[in-house]
């Protein structure tokens, strides 16, 4: 979220982010990138891509929502990094800041962790009402077959 918590207007707001390295950039549907206002100028979806929108003017107490998702590939390490830049027409670049910390203009860490491994395969089970199902049919499989032997005369 870009917001304008000045007292003019914001002019020819920007934003532009280069993800990290060790994410791919998704550009297209159903994980394109989009604005609440103005639009996406530049999708660059690769590792380490770049994004782009153009935003508009954003009035005081305003603000603008830019949306977009990345893909985590897992490796050798345990952080992502990412942070934007916000430039006007009327104000200094300014980088985007992590909402969860103190400190002003940071960028956004967030650790990673290796996917779970997935759970061995469950053996089916069958409950008493199904060995009475397979007995039953067995027994009228083995009745049908009894009753198809020619006989002998």
């Amino acid at each position: 979220e870009i917001r304008n918590e000045g007292n003019a207007t914001a002019t020819a707001v920007t934003f532009s982010d280069t993800v990290d390295a060790n994410t791919i950039l998704l550009c297209a549907a159903p994980y394109a990138a989009i604005t609440s206002q103005g639009s996406i100028t530049g999708c660059n979806s690769a590792p380490g891509g770049s994004l782009a929108a153009d935003l508009g003017d954003i009035a005081p107490g305003g603000a603008a929502t830019v949306t977009f998702y990345v893909r985590v590939d897992y490796g050798e390490f345990d952080l992502v990094s990412n942070q934007g830049i916000v430039r006007g027409g009327n104000f200094a670049d300014d980088p985007t800041d992590d909402p969860d910390t103190t400190e002003p203009d940071d960028s956004t860490d967030t650790q990673i962790s290796p996917p779970a491994p997935s759970p061995a395969p469950a053996v089916p089970a069958v409950n008493h009402w199904g060995i009475v199902a397979m007995t039953t049919l067995f027994a009228a499989l083995l009745v049908w077959t009894v009753r198809r032997r020619p006989s002998a005369s």
